[in-house]
């Protein structure tokens, strides 16, 4: 199991909370 580095962790969190980074998930989806 790969540790994600914090700076991993929260760039996650801030797409996850960011309509912007749902957008990007949904067209890479």
């Amino acid at each position: 199991i790969h540790q994600p580095t914090p700076k991993t962790v929260d760039s996650l969190q801030r797409l996850d909370h960011l309509p912007a980074g749902v957008d990007i998930e949904i067209r890479l989806g």
